[in-house]
């Protein structure tokens, strides 16, 4: 295991529920699809259900000490339901970064994402730390002119990015996955998921700055078991 907030137990529970909620929810998008349309509203919060399955599916997978080919498998499938449900009004900032934070750890395709970054971009969701993973996945540069969407926590992470250090920049990373990441995350829905007894607990991970490690080549040397750092995945070559 890679998470040891839980037990083996809790990770071949989570297994089986993953299994049910897919089987459910692809018999309810397929439903919704034959009664009101591809396009439909019932058919995207079908595919919604199927996007919030596949990132605990990948948490879990990560977590419980799977291969990263195991992953790998089932990402294309995230990439394209986030592409189909994501809308600028109503959707995730965390779940957005964290597809393009593990589209540059997984050494994602570029052609992958170019429909959801062009979403992105008709909606006029304009984002510095998505244009930045954006860049390194299609690995071409871009013009870069957005600004960060939430500075908190963000924006100490993006600190790293702007020094011309590299050991700064290993410091900054290693200090937002120590004392910044976690406690920046207070509001979210996961916050302390750990903590609840028949609650779905998927592992704390922050792919955002395993993404930024990867990308800048900072050396990580002793990370390996440190608490929210996806060590395995920033290593992951195909």
């Amino acid at each position: 295991m890679r998470d040891t907030l839980k037990t083996v137990e809790h990770w071949v529970n989570m297994n089986i529920s993953f299994e049910d909620d897919w089987e459910f929810h692809n018999e309810m998008l397929d439903e919704m699809i034959a009664t009101d349309g591809e396009d439909s509203e019932s058919a995207k919060r079908a595919r919604l259900f199927l996007k919030a399955d596949c990132i605990g599916r990948i948490c879990d997978l990560y977590s419980s000490g799977s291969s990263i080919e195991e992953i790998v498998r089932i990402f294309p499938t995230l990439v394209d339901l986030m592409t189909k449900t994501w809308s600028s009004n109503d959707s995730s900032y965390i779940e957005l970064m964290w597809v393009f934070s593990l589209g540059v750890l997984l050494n994602a395709p570029a052609e992958d994402f170019e429909a959801l970054h062009n979403k992105l971009k008709d909606e006029e969701y304009n984002d510095f730390l998505i244009d930045y993973l954006f860049e390194h996945i299609v690995k071409t540069e871009i013009n870069i002119d957005s600004e960060l969407m939430f500075a908190s926590p963000y924006e100490y992470l993006i600190s790293a990015i702007h020094t011309d250090s590299k050991e700064d920049a290993t410091v900054i990373i290693k200090t937002y996955v120590q004392k910044i990441w976690y406690q920046g995350h207070s509001d979210a829905g996961w916050h302390n998921s750990h903590k609840k007894k028949d609650g779905f607990y998927h592992g704390y991970w922050s792919f955002e700055a395993a993404a930024i490690a990867k990308i800048l080549s900072v050396n990580d040397t002793g990370w390996e078991n440190m608490q929210y750092y996806p060590y395995d995945l920033v290593h992951y070559t195909d």
